[in-house]
């Protein structure tokens, strides 16, 4: 069985055609984000983040530097019969034109949904040699209400 598309846009709008990928499984497996993702304790909230490597985490925060910090994203959930899910994010930077698509496995990864719909916000990390470092780079995401829907509709999917 292919797996199936559901885009989810942050704006609130849920694009229900369900799609056919083009990726098998296994293609999907090997564009998995490698660095990952963990969860920063800050105020007493666990704050998903994305782990990227040292120099895309510098290239992204130069370019803001002294300038707005405006990002467009979305979700895009893949899933088949078999209970995978798979969840692109997609960060866009409008105003410094830039992109960040992060592919996760959603079955391993279910704290980082559930602590984003209840947070409404990801941090970008960057990835040294011992690991990520201590700083963050923290993004606002409008419509709480919206990463609920989507942390539901994962869930339901894994049913």
């Amino acid at each position: 069985m292919d797996l199936l598309r559901t885009d989810f846009y942050f704006d609130g709008i849920l694009a229900e055609a369900m799609e056919p990928t083009p990726h098998s499984f296994e293609d999907l497996l090997n564009l998995v984000h490698k660095e990952g993702v963990m969860l920063f304790d800050y105020d007493n909230m666990k704050i998903p983040c994305i782990v990227l490597k040292g120099e895309r985490f510098n290239e992204i925060t130069k370019a803001f530097y002294g300038k707005p910090l405006v990002v467009d994203s979305n979700l895009n959930i893949m899933h088949d019969d078999k209970k995978h899910v798979f969840v692109e994010i997609v960060l866009k930077f409008t105003s410094v034109g830039m992109e960040e698509k992060i592919l996760l496995y959603a079955n391993e990864n279910m704290e980082f949904f559930e602590r984003l719909a209840e947070s409404a916000i990801i941090g970008l990390v960057p990835l040294s040699i011992d690991g990520p470092e201590a700083r963050i780079l923290m993004v606002q995401l409008p419509r709480r209400e919206t990463l609920e829907d989507a942390f539901e509709m994962i869930k339901s999917y894994l049913k």
